[in-house]
């Protein structure tokens, strides 16, 4: 996703650059089974979804700016009709903030939750010398997706309630909706394929796809 516009990101250099063996870890796939362990297991070496978590810290923290970047509106800007109250004394936009932290609020501790619970596979796992079963690496990524569904609804309701100039191209709060835009069209992101994966496995189905 880097180098899109939504991310802001367009170009990444690093020269010159090397990085410690001792910082170093070889990685596993968290779908192999095997039950080897060649001494160099650690907490995070090969722990599931490092990617994805990546994907849903980012997402849900940008909805936490969007939230931000929405309350110093409303205490700053003022209604369009007479008697032109500030936005915050309003109903509506209550509502709106409302609605919208809570969403960000159970999309950051279903995430924190989230971590707490693979690190706690993931040392079980190591402990054991075995591999973090697939089932449950796939119902957190899973969980995680809605995570990043979460951000994005309150997001969209912060945007489409903030006035057309945060669709500015330089807006701040324009380039967090954007940002969580091209998230979404991840294809490690698409929750369906995800879902019929984890029912499957379940069930003792094998998955149709690597998503």
């Amino acid at each position: 996703m880097m180098g899109m516009q939504g991310t802001g990101s367009h170009h990444v250099v690093a020269t010159e650059l090397t990085i410690p063996s001792h910082r170093l870890a070889a990685g596993t796939d968290p779908s192999e089974t095997s039950d080897a362990d060649d001494g160099s297991r650690t907490l995070y070496c090969g722990a599931p979804l490092v990617g994805g978590f990546a994907s849903y810290a980012v997402a849900v923290g940008a909805a936490r700016g969007a939230l931000d970047l929405y309350e110093e509106l409303l205490r700053t800007r003022k209604w369009l009709v007479p008697p032109f109250p500030l936005r915050f004394e309003m109903p509506e936009f209550q509502l709106a903030f409302g609605n919208a932290q809570a969403l960000v609020d159970t999309a950051e501790a279903a995430l924190f939750a989230l971590a707490d619970r693979v690190t706690a596979q993931t040392q079980t796992a190591l402990e054991q010398s075995m591999s973090v079963p697939l089932e449950d690496v796939k119902r957190t990524h899973r969980a995680g997706l809605q995570c990043i569904e979460l951000a994005w609804q309150a997001t969209d309701l912060i945007f489409r309630t903030s006035g057309s100039s945060s669709a500015a191209s330089d807006a701040a709060l324009g380039r967090v909706f954007r940002g969580l835009a091209v998230v979404r069209t991840h294809i490690g992101a698409q929750p369906d394929p995800v879902s019929i994966n984890v029912s499957r496995l379940h069930f003792g189905l094998p998955p149709v796809s690597p998503l």
